[in-house]
């Protein structure tokens, strides 16, 4: 039962953490491919802000190899900033598992090594 409740709990987590990503990627590439897109048609320049992929594809039919460069550039930064943010997240929670989670003892930890039951843990 317990252990459902754990794989439920993690992918929940894991979805949560993809969208929260995932938008910070999103929000961060096309606010820096609003100046890249300035001068090309709306329905190119939507796209182009929606998708590195769609970016990419403008580029090519227009023959704009600067917009394929800012493209890429926006997208790593999207990246680089979504990155970071997990890095973040990762460090505050072990900082949280090591105040909130209880130590054990180092006669409890030889005692296992040994082979032998202490009785802290047979309780």
């Amino acid at each position: 039962m317990q252990s459902g409740r754990r794989r439920s709990k993690i992918r929940v987590g894991g979805a949560l953490d993809v969208a929260v990503l995932g938008s910070i990627l999103s929000s961060r590439y096309s606010s820096d491919m609003a100046s890249a897109v300035q001068g090309l048609p709306a329905p190119a320049a939507h796209a182009a802000r929606e998708s590195l992929g769609a970016a990419l594809h403008v580029a090519a039919q227009s023959g704009n190899p600067a917009l394929a460069g800012a493209a890429k550039n926006a997208f790593v930064g999207g990246m680089t900033g979504a990155i970071w943010i997990a890095a973040a997240i990762a460090v505050a929670g072990a900082i949280v598992a090591l105040i909130a989670l209880p130590a054990r003892e180092r006669a409890e930890l030889s005692m296992a090594a040994d082979g032998g039951v202490s009785e802290a843990v047979a309780a």
